[in-house]
């Protein structure tokens, strides 16, 4: 039976009956990008560069163009069609053409705009193999520029136009901007022929025969190329079959005169092929599956469906999901298209139960026991993956597949339980989709009473170096020539030997200073590292010098270069430790349990510092009877209760701490000083029976000397050229923010009401305008500790921000991924940012701001850049109380050295005396601009001082026009490296106008911009400020 999807019904279809002339204008330039509809012209970007033939329909015409093989196609709206070669985007000197046969008429003119970069370029035209000419020659030249190239002919054809382009010398890419044809028909002298079959969309083969005039021969193409002038032509003898998509066109002639074109277009479309590679699947419920392997050789797009959703579910892939037992049909069912008629196929599906599984083996299966039981829960089935169990007297629920509602799970098929009291515990063994049945199982345990105990601090030693003889480092290796060495010295007059913090201590691993380049490494012997291991080791070191020869900790696995996990200089930075004295550090080695590697001591760089290192260990958590607890004095220690019997109460003894007893079950204590001590724990039941017991030394308090931190006053102001800004005749309160044990202090105090103090908080005021240190010193039993703030600048002009001395090196700046910078250009509605600066601690003037980038690229060199002074409004900025501009181009690019501002001024000093805000925008945003601030960048709710400005949208997130200030929340804490220069009113000048006269004979001091003295002969080139006689200066030494 004949299927029939579509047809126009016709046998009198004519597309030219008209016995009229017939005239027109084609024209094409490509008015859509090959990113939108790659059919839009011709493109091949992606696809087989062998192919040199490629046709499209171009607004209604067919055109072929062929091209050398490797040639790239595409198109823009802007440039056209592009025709080029891939590897180098040049076309080859043999050149191209593009064939049209689809015009039926006398073609009159043939235009082309076109452009190639090249020494010679000719586009020439042909229509039915006569030359067309453009001003009297043949062809026409291209040139870098578009250009239109019109073609003539006084001898006008019919047939195919040939356009051919191509080029000698340097060859460059051809671009083919516009196409236009003019052709007319003259009036036909009779009517077209008739096609039996009309035009449509057919779902099996036609036979189709012509009929004209009386008297004419019919001549017909089945390519869609002109029958009048084609040399496919075909004479009309018999009726012919059409199989497949086709175009026929035909005419009548008499007498070497033709008539009008009939034109019909058949669509044949095929069977598509699709068809199931089985007949039936079985799948075990629950279960989900891959269907059957759908046969679809012409990719044709189906649908799959379901008979029964009550057994099963299909998606749009084929993948079946089972609700339920039974059967039913699984169908891939397409609906047609212009090239397939429809079809279906279809599998049997089958949903069964699956095998049962046995619950999990219990040995001992239960029972009463006089000391505790190990029980060993063994899933048998090998579909078991895992066993889930609850602990409880109470039967646990399970859901109406039989599975655990509330359960724990054990990863393996097998587990082993130690119970010290009275247990019922329900098991299941849980495969995938599939389960067992619940066990429950019971063991009543009469258990004596024993007093036990941990600490969750305890561990053991798994490798130990105390770098004390030759035969203990006979195992470790060096690098050659190394200067990795032992000595029993002290590390410098103010830090002595290994000694002062273990007394049995007889040498340390040393590496000395070098004002050569080194890369020196020790390394420890090849070990397995074991589960949740640590390594501990004490180390001596300059913290200001360690930065040009940094010593790190190095973990190495298998020859590799290994992974840093511990960096002397940014442990340095991290705690602001500014002296050198002996630390233990401790760096977490969980990441490697279970893998072979050495760990090295890398010692790299040219200067630097001598370093020291001693009783290194490698520990892991334990709480066997062997284990210790080790801390630091100060540390607390927490205890853990391991007692059996079910005891009632609990009496501690802890001879040494801070608290000596306790009644808690699981007490925390902290041991002040150095030493090892006794723990003694009994434990009471409910029938009074007691039960002790002591483990000997079994806390380790090593004393270490403390750490000298300062907290600086919560106002003060942090600068880029000195420690603090502050004014002068106002009080100051700094806090000993000491991390250990201190036994004494002593504060040293320059150009205040006071020189020194004991005190924890000490409060003082500056009695006139200078740049003066702050010196803290603390001591323990141990050892002692000395911090510093150079330079803090009293009631001086001073640049001021938020960004504190040890954030310096780490500026930065924060990418958006494509959407530019946090602090920048940006294509996420942020037109503005905004830096918050705390009250004043007495009212000061600003003169102007420097703001650090890190990118200053402008494409918009004359777009301004605004930075404004803001009132502080409700924690946002508010009133702007002055401003001042600069053009894009005029900002500095810092990422050199970020002591390179670009400078905003203001007409006139502005006043603040309350929290203020600097704002800093627009910024350029176009192609070409890439501007971003530094900033120093902190972890998720640590300090932040950094806002910006957003779009306000509508309900439907449409912009209103209006914009608000946001504080920054999702970057973590940020402070933007915007500085304005201040002044406390009422002080004197500050670093540029010291009393006295410049003396070139007095010793120089040093500092650097992070206001950390630096000796004379370790300076190196960099900019510095410097102390000489009376006066201060800022210096560039090259």
């Amino acid at each position: 039976m004949k299927k029939v999807y579509h047809k126009f019904m016709s046998l009198l279809v004519v597309l030219v009956a008209a016995l009229q002339a017939n005239a027109g204008t084609w024209s094409y330039d490509w008015p859509i990008s090959a990113t939108k509809d790659k059919e839009a012209g011709f493109y091949n970007l992606g696809s087989d560069k062998t192919l040199t033939t490629q046709t499209r329909i171009l607004k209604e015409r067919e055109w072929t163009i062929n091209v050398p093989e490797g040639c790239y196609l595409g198109f823009t709206t802007t440039s056209g069609q592009i025709v080029g070669k891939v590897e180098s985007g040049v076309l080859p000197v043999d050149g191209f053409n593009l064939v049209s046969g689809s015009f039926e008429g006398k073609i009159k003119r043939v235009s082309v705009q076109s452009r190639v970069v090249a020494s010679v370029a000719e586009v020439t035209v042909s229509v039915n193999g006569k030359a067309y000419t453009a001003s009297e020659t043949p062809s026409s030249i291209a040139g870098d520029k578009l250009v239109e190239h019109t073609f003539t002919s006084d001898d006008i054809q019919e047939g195919e136009i040939k356009m051919e382009f191509s080029q000698t010398g340097a060859s460059k890419p051809f671009y083919i901007k516009k196409i236009e044809v003019e052709w007319e028909e003259e009036a036909p002298a009779f009517e077209a022929p008739v096609l039996s079959v009309g035009a449509g969309t057919y779902d099996e083969a036609q036979t189709v025969s012509i009929t004209a005039l009386e008297g004419c021969e019919i001549v017909y193409t089945t390519d869609g190329s002109n029958p009048r002038a084609s040399e496919t032509a075909i004479i009309y003898s018999a009726p012919f079959t059409v199989a497949e998509t086709t175009t026929v066109k035909a005419v009548a002639r008499k007498e070497g005169v033709y008539g009008a074109v009939a034109t019909v277009q058949y669509v044949i479309r095929k069977d598509p092929g699709i068809s199931f590679e089985k007949s039936e699947l079985t799948v075990e419920w629950p279960d989900d599956a891959a269907g059957v392997y759908l046969n679809n050789p012409n990719r044709v797009s189906v649908s799959y469906q379901c008979d029964d959703n009550a057994v099963a579910y299909v998606d749009k892939t084929g993948w079946i999901t089972t609700v339920e037992k039974g059967e039913t049909t699984v169908r891939a069912i397409f609906t047609g298209d212009d090239t397939y008629y429809p079809a279906e196929a279809s599998y049997r599906l089958y949903v069964v139960a699956k095998p049962p599984m046995d619950a999990p083996a219990i040995t001992p299966d239960g029972g009463v026991f006089d000391e505790e039981v190990t029980v060993t829960f063994t899933a048998t089935d090998e579909r078991a993956r895992t066993i889930w169990y609850v602990i409880g007297d109470a039967e646990p629920e399970v859901d109406q597949w039989g599975l655990l509602q509330e359960f724990e799970i054990n990863h393996q098929p097998e587990m082993t339980k130690t119970f010290t009291e009275s247990t019922t515990i329900w098991v299941q063994a849980v495969g995938d989709n599939i389960w067992s049945d619940v066990k429950k199982a019971t063991f009543t345990v009469n258990q004596k009473l024993a007093a036990k105990f941990t600490a969750a601090q305890t561990e053991v030693s798994v490798a130990s170096w105390h770098f004390d003889s030759e035969d203990e480092m006979s195992d470790w290796t060096v690098t050659k020539d190394t200067q990795w060495t032992m000595t029993a010295s002290d590390y410098s007059y103010t830090v002595p030997a290994f000694t002062s913090v273990n007394p049995s201590s007889k040498y340390s691993l040393y590496h000395p200073y070098d004002r050569n380049y080194v890369s020196d490494a020790a390394y420890t012997p090849e070990m397995v590292i074991p589960d949740n291991a640590k390594v501990r080791f004490w180390a001596v070191f300059n913290p200001v010098w360690i930065y040009d020869a940094n010593l790190q900790l190095i973990v190495v696995e298998g020859g590799s270069n290994g992974t840093v996990v511990w960096d002397a200089f940014r442990v340095s930075q991290e705690v602001a430790i500014d002296d050198a004295k002996w630390t233990q550090y401790t760096v977490d080695l969980s990441a490697f349990a279970g893998k072979t590697v050495e760990l090295a001591f890398l010692y790299q760089g040219t200067y630097g510092e001598a370093v020291m290192i001693d009783d290194m260990e490698i520990v892991t958590a334990n709480t066997g009877d062997d284990a210790v607890a080790s801390i630091v004095t100060g540390e607390q220690i927490d205890f853990v209760d391991l007692s059996r019997g079910y005891p009632v109460a609990w009496e501690w003894s802890f001879p040494g701490a801070d608290t000596e007893t306790s009644v808690e079950q699981n007490p925390t204590v902290v041991y002040s000083n150095a030493g090892s001590y006794d723990v003694t724990l009994t434990v009471t039941n409910e029938k009074g029976e007691k039960n002790t017991v002591t483990r000997k030394n079994f806390i380790n308090v090593r004393g270490i000397p403390p750490t000298a931190v300062i907290g600086v006053p919560a106002q003060a102001y942090y600068s880029p050229e000195a420690a603090l800004v502050v004014p002068v005749g106002v009080d100051l309160t700094f806090t000993d923010l000491t991390e250990g044990k201190v036994d004494s202090r002593e504060w040293k105090i320059e150009g205040a009401d006071i020189t020194t103090s004991a005190d924890k908080e000490v409060t003082f005021r500056y009695t006139q305008a200078g740049v003066y240190d702050l010196d803290l010193t603390v001591k323990n039993s141990v050892g002692e500790s000395t911090t510093y703030l150079y330079q803090i600048k009293a009631g001086q002009e001073a640049n001021v921000w938020n960004i504190a001395a040890s954030e310096n090196p780490d500026l930065t700046s924060i990418a958006l991924g494509w959407y530019g910078y946090y602090g920048g250009t940006n294509w996420l509605d942020m037109p503005a940012f905004a830096e918050k600066f705390a009250k004043p601690l007495a009212p000061a003037e600003i003169s102007s701001v420097n703001v650090y980038f890190a990118k200053a690229t402008v494409a918009s060199a004359d777009a301004p850049v605004v930075v404004s002074i803001a009132k502080a409004e409700d924690g946002l900025p508010g009133e702007v109380i002055a401003t001042s501009q600069l053009k894009a181009s005029e900002l500095v690019d810092a990422s050199e050295t970020y002591n390179d501002p670009t400078v905003f001024m203001f007409e006139s000093p502005v006043r603040v005396e309350t929290e203020f805000f600097i704002t800093i925008g627009e910024f350029p945003n176009e192609d070409g601009d890439d501007i971003a601030m530094y900033l120093a960048r902190r972890n998720m709710g640590d300090r932040n001082t950094a806002f910006h400005q957003l779009e306000v949208l509508d309900d439907s997130y449409r912009p209103t026009g209006e914009r608000e200030w946001v504080e920054n929340t999702d970057e973590g804490g940020i402070s933007f490296a915007i500085s304005p220069r201040l002044t406390y009113i009422g002080g004197t000048s500050g670093i540029d106008s010291v009393d006295g006269a410049y003396d070139p004979e007095a010793p120089a001091e040093y500092y650097n911009l992070q206001g950390i003295r630096i000796p004379s002969d370790r300076v190196v080139p960099g900019i510095y400020v410097v102390r000489q006689g009376g006066t201060t200066r800022k210096v560039l030494v090259k």
